[in-house]
This record gives structure tokens, C-alpha cells and sequence, in this order.
């Protein structure tokens, strides 16, 4: 199972997803969820849980 980094387009929960690509617009995908919280938090320099990301609209999503 493989996990992707996704929130709702413009913040609004009626749109679709996104998903956090690389560079070469392909969409990011991590073996768990901590690995992808853990990349969250470098990439934006902070220390957030994966509930506190949650909370910021931010989600850890199974990819289908």
C-alpha cells in the first residue's frame, strides 16, 4: 500500500483533489504514512503530527 499527499483544490472540500507532485508532475508517492508527514514537515520547516496536518486541510491518502 502507498501513500499520497492530497488537499482540496482551492481549500474547498466541494472540489476535487490535488496531490503533491515532483518535479516532473508525476504525484509523490511514500511507503507509509509517517513518511509522508515526515516529508511534509521538511519541506515546510515545521514539526506538525499528522493530525495537527489534518486540521491544516492536509491529508495523507491511500493512492488508488
Amino acid at each position: 500500500m502507498k501513500y499520497c499527499i492530497a488537499r482540496f483544490q482551492e481549500g474547498i472540500c466541494l472540489n476535487p483533489y490535488e496531490y503533491l507532485l515532483d518535479d516532473n508532475n508525476v504525484m509523490l508517492e511514500f511507503d507509509t504514512k509517517q513518511l509522508a508527514v515526515d516529508h511534509l514537515n521538511k519541506v515546510t520547516e515545521s514539526d506538525l503530527t499528522l493530525e495537527q496536518w489534518e486540521e491544516e486541510c492536509v491529508y495523507i491518502k491511500i493512492v488508488e
